[in-house]
């Protein structure tokens, strides 16, 4: 968070890219808007929720593969500046700064978070992008819906759907910084859809991504997009609570 996050930002510049070309996007005069409207039922847990301390980092390594081979890999540090933030109608948000600009979590009491900034950006929001994570495994949310008219060359001439769904999958165990971290896995679908307003034409498609959140750790512990030839995996590597 990607988030959000990190791996985010490259799965939809290929997104972008298969979809749209090189599409010229305008601001839409409508504010994005959250569909949030599943309550998820109170669950036990066996995981203790943590809300990262000022000064925490988070050392992320982006690792890209083609084939199978190593292609490149990059090391972020991710380091929470603020942790009574006020940010897009939210107050007492953490906000991290070490990626292309800051973003910002807010921890749901139930264990959910809900994440602004980077790399919702991209998209052009700035609306809190909830993430259900306390939720039975296989629940199916769409935590995310946009629906907007854009220029695509021409003005206000494509409709654009954007919308999330999050599915928990189970519980996994990684090994980081020589401890054994218990981590919920969830897939995001990312599904993108333009339409020509003139011929009614429509081209779409939908990135699958799979997110490893350490619930101990307050962050993400594991990030994996793959498509193809394309293999992209951010590891966290070591962290300072």
């Amino acid at each position: 968070m990607t988030m959000i996050q990190h791996l985010r930002f490259a799965t939809v510049i290929l997104l972008l890219t298969c979809v749209a070309g090189c599409m010229k996007f305008s601001t839409s005069t409508e504010p994005p808007a959250v569909i949030n409207d599943y309550i998820p039922p109170p669950v036990e847990t066996p995981f203790a929720f943590h809300k990262p301390r000022l000064g925490a980092t988070f050392t992320m390594m982006a690792i890209n593969r083609s084939f199978g081979t190593i292609t490149s890999d990059t090391t972020f540090v991710f380091t929470v500046v603020d942790t009574s933030a006020v940010h897009n109608g939210k107050s007492n948000v953490l906000e991290f700064d070490g990626y292309y600009r800051p973003f910002f979590v807010s921890y749901r009491p139930s264990g959910d978070i809900d994440i602004s900034g980077d790399p919702d950006y991209i998209f052009g929001r700035e609306s809190w992008t909830w993430w259900s994570l306390a939720v039975p495994e296989n629940v199916i949310a769409q935590t995310w819906r946009h629906d907007s008219i854009i220029s695509n060359p021409d003005p206000n001439d494509t409709r654009q759907i954007e919308r999330d769904t999050n599915i928990v999958t189970g519980k996994d165990t990684l090994y980081i910084q020589g401890h054994y971290v218990e981590c919920i896995k969830l897939t995001l679908l990312s599904n993108y859809t333009l339409i020509s307003v003139q011929f009614g034409f429509k081209n779409g498609s939908t990135a699958k991504m799979e997110y490893w959140y350490a619930p101990s750790l307050g962050y993400w512990a594991k990030e994996h997009y793959s498509d193809g030839s394309t293999d992209i995996t951010f590891q966290l590597t070591a962290y300072s609570l």
